[in-house]
């Protein structure tokens, strides 16, 4: 599960199968790290679950950040 900018993914690979249509966002690989290793992953598949509400935010902080392709 992933946590950036107040919102929460899930990553998919294809041994689990294609994930749900709602909130499937990306096919493309998108590359994020983990904000306590700042090891670079890959999610090729990713599924937007939504906002995580201001009353959570405190007990589910951003635990990863996406990065920008390099041109």
């Amino acid at each position: 599960m992933l946590r950036v900018a107040g919102r929460h993914y899930l990553t998919w690979t294809a041994e689990q199968g294609c994930p749900p249509e709602t909130g499937f966002i990306c096919r493309a690989d998108r590359r994020y790290c983990l904000l306590e290793d700042e090891i670079v992953r890959v999610a090729p598949y990713l599924w937007l679950m939504g906002d995580i509400p201001d009353r959570f935010r405190e007990r589910l902080p951003d635990n990863a950040r996406f990065l920008e392709l390099e041109p």
